[in-house]
This record gives structure tokens, sequence and C-alpha cells, in this order.
């Protein structure tokens, strides 16, 4: 495979033992059947149980190391195991999407989000649905413009779970970023406006 520093690998892992700690390293090489030639680019750090998604940009790699490789570490002697899944080499994306989408603050007709954006874009679009799949067709209303991140979306309905997903806006003309993963929050209780309160003694 040719022209590796401009491709990025998306992948998911997990321990497949708990009682065996390790790690997963992505490099590249440039002789297969030669165990030397291996670079390391990045690791997974520590792998729980819980399967997590990986992207790794494959950038300034030297001239004939055409091979993608994954080398597993362990902290202990012990037998190394994990597990390796949905595996997609692809170009990297001119507007790269953003990870690690999170809900940081919810009330009964707000939410708040953070995320890691990784394609320097500066407005985000945060698509907000009670269904947990991205319909092709997006519903203009669940669409929210923010520009900041942390970004709030208003206007929610009480009680209620909802699924989120954000994208980036890199720029004019606009070139928006794939989606990134959903997350899931449910909305609080709403306190009820007090009307015609009156002090009948003070």
């Amino acid at each position: 495979m040719e022209n590796l520093d401009e491709l990025r690998i998306k992948f998911d892992a997990r321990l497949n033992n708990i009682s065996c700690p390790s790690s997963i390293i992505v490099g590249v090489m440039s002789d297969p059947t030669d165990a030397g030639t291996f670079v390391p680019i990045s690791s997974t750090g520590d792998l729980t149980m819980t399967n997590k998604k990986f992207k790794v940009k494959l950038e300034d790699v030297t001239d004939n190391y055409n091979y993608i490789a994954f080398k597993m570490e362990a902290a202990t002697t012990q037998q190394k195991q994990a597990i390796v899944d949905n595996v997609t080499v692809e170009p990297i994306p001119s507007c790269e999407d953003p990870d690690d989408l999170t809900v940081e603050a919810i009330t009964g007709h707000t939410a708040t989000f953070s995320w890691t954006d990784n394609g320097g874009a500066d407005a985000w679009q945060i698509y907000v649905a009670t269904d947990n799949t991205l319909p092709q067709e997006l519903v203009p209303e669940n669409l929210h413009d923010v520009t900041t991140n942390p970004g709030t979306v208003s206007g929610l309905a009480p009680q209620t779970s909802y699924y989120a997903w954000v994208r980036g806006n890199c720029g004019d003309p606009v070139v928006y970023s794939v989606w990134s993963d959903p997350v899931s929050f449910t909305t609080g209780v709403a306190c009820p406006q007090l009307i015609n309160l009156t002090v009948s003694e003070v």
C-alpha cells in the first residue's frame, strides 16, 4: 500500500481477558516478514473489557514503509489477549470528524455538549433526536448550529430520552465532516413557571 501518509486507520479494540492487561501499538513496516522494521505511530493505552473506537493518522510515514501493522504490548509476561475489530483504512478527510462527544449538563429543556475537534473546525452542527439512528434526510428542526465548544441545545422536551451527534464545519464554502458517534441522555423535570404569585402577609 503506497502513500500511507495520506491515510488514517479506524478500529475497535478491547481486552479479551481482564486478567491479561494489554495495549495495542499501531505502526508501519517496510518488510512484513521482518519484525525489526516495525515503526510505532500510536498506542491505544491500556485497554479495558469495554469496546472502544480508535483513529490513527498515518502521517509522516517514511518512504518504503508501506505496510500497516498492529503490535500487542503487555505490562507483564502474561499471555497478551485483546480483540481488534472493524478495521477501516481510508483517506484522511479534509474535515475530520469530532470524537468523544459527551453531555456536560442537562436540564428539562436544554443540554450542553462537549467534544474533541480533530479538523480545525470553527463551527459545528449538533443533531438531537429521539431515534438512535441518523436518518438519511435530516429533520431541520433537530439540527442545531453552534460556534462554541461546549455548545448548548435548547427547546428539548422534559423527561425525554434523546440521542445526539456532532459534526464539524470546516470552512467557507461549507465543508462538513462525517457525524461523530452518538451519545444518549435524558432530559430532566421542567419546573413549572410561577403564575399570579401574590403575597398575602408580610
